[in-house]
C-alpha cells in the first residue's frame, strides 16, 4: 500500500458519521501488505503514520441516474480537484446493488458529455473505476457505502435486512413480520434481492477495486 503524500498531513479532526467495515488491500490482494493499526483513542495508523480522515458523500450512484450527482455541471476533475483544495481526503460513495448486478446495461443519464467527454460510452462502474482512479492521484480515499438494493428506490423502502423484502402489517398498520420479496427496477422489472445477491455484489466489487491503493472501505448494508 503506497501512502500518498497528502495524507502524512495533519489535517483538521473530523468525527466521521459513517459505519464501515475496513476493507483494506491487505484483507483481499497477497501482494499489498500495509501495517494498519488502531490506537486507544481511535487514531488510524499507516505503517506507523497517522491518518486523519476528512470526509463527505457523493450520492448519485444509489438513483436512477446511476451516476454521482454534478457530472451535467462540471467536469470530474475540476470537482475532485475542488474536494483536494479544501483537504477533503476521504469520499463516502453510495450506490445500488442494482448497477453491479446489472453492470452492463446501467449507463448514467446524468452526465453532460460536452464537459465531461472522456466519460462518454461508459457504464456506471466504469465511471466509478475512473472516479477511482482519479481520486487516487489526488490523494483521496473512497469508502463505497450499499445504499439501496434497487437504483431510485425511496427511502421509506430502504432496508434493514440483507434481502428485499415486504411488510406483514397488524391492525395498527405496524409491521409484525416481513417475506422475502421483489423489488422494481427503474425498468419496471421485479428484482428478488436475496442476501446470496448481495454478497456476490461485494465480491464483485472488492474483486474489482482490491488493487487500488484508495479503495478505504465499505459500509456493507447503508448505517447498520
Amino acid at each position: 500500500m503506497t501512502i500518498h503524500p497528502s495524507m502524512t498531513h495533519t489535517l483538521p479532526a473530523v468525527t466521521l458519521l459513517f459505519s464501515f467495515v475496513l476493507l483494506l488491500c491487505a484483507q483481499f490482494a497477497h501482494s499489498c501488505s500495509p501495517n494498519v493499526t488502531f490506537t486507544a483513542s481511535d487514531r488510524i495508523l499507516a505503517n506507523g503514520v497517522r491518518v486523519d480522515l476528512k470526509g463527505t458523500s457523493w450520492f448519485g450512484f444509489e438513483g436512477d441516474m446511476f451516476c454521482v450527482e454534478g457530472l451535467d455541471q462540471r467536469p470530474l476533475p475540476d470537482i475532485l480537484d475542488f474536494m483536494a483544495r479544501h483537504d477533503f481526503n476521504a469520499l463516502r460513495i453510495p450506490f445500488a446493488t442494482d448497477i453491479v448486478i446489472n453492470a452492463n446495461t446501467r449507463y448514467p443519464r446524468n452526465i453532460d458529455y460536452t464537459i465531461n467527454p472522456t466519460l462518454r460510452g461508459k457504464t456506471s462502474l466504469q465511471v466509478l473505476d475512473v472516479i477511482f482512479t482519479e481520486a487516487s492521484s489526488r490523494g483521496i480515499l473512497i469508502m463505497l457505502d450499499m445504499h439501496l438494493f434497487t437504483s431510485g428506490q425511496s427511502k421509506g423502502l430502504q432496508p434493514g435486512l440483507w434481502y428485499s423484502y415486504k411488510c406483514n402489517y397488524d391492525q395498527w398498520g405496524n409491521c409484525a413480520s416481513v417475506y422475502p420479496a421483489c423489488l422494481l427496477d427503474p425498468d419496471r422489472v421485479c428484482t428478488n434481492y436475496t442476501e446470496q445477491v448481495n454478497k456476490d455484489a461485494w465480491s464483485t466489487l472488492v474483486q474489482r477495486y482490491k488493487r487500488h491503493w484508495n479503495f478505504l472501505g465499505a459500509d456493507i448494508q447503508n448505517e447498520p
